[in-house]
C-alpha cells in the first residue's frame, strides 16, 4: 500500500473515532460550562456569564450541526437510494 493511501486511512480512522465521541463531548461541554456559569454568576458583576454560557451554547450547537450532518451522510459510493 503507497504511503498516501496509508495516510488517507489513518486519517479516515482518526475523523471517525473524534465523530465517534463527539456525542459525549457535547455533553460535557454544556454540563462544564453550566457549572462554570453558576459559579461565575456569583463573583462576576452583570451578565457575563449568562453571554458566555450562550457562546457555549452556540458552539456546541454548531458541533452538533456537524456531528448529525457527518453520521447522516451517504458514504462514499453509495448508490442514490441512500442505503449504506
Amino acid at each position: 500500500m503507497p504511503a498516501g493511501k496509508i495516510a488517507t486511512a489513518i486519517y479516515t480512522e482518526q475523523l471517525g473515532a473524534v465523530f465517534r465521541q463527539m456525542p459525549i463531548a457535547l455533553t460535557v461541554n454544556l454540563v462544564n460550562g453550566a457549572l462554570t456559569a453558576i459559579i461565575l454568576s456569583s463573583l462576576a458583576a452583570g451578565s457575563l456569564p449568562k453571554i458566555w454560557f450562550l457562546a457555549v451554547v452556540l458552539v456546541t450547537g454548531g458541533r452538533w450541526v456537524l456531528w448529525w450532518r457527518y453520521h447522516h451522510r451517504s458514504p462514499l459510493g453509495a448508490n442514490a437510494s441512500g442505503r449504506r
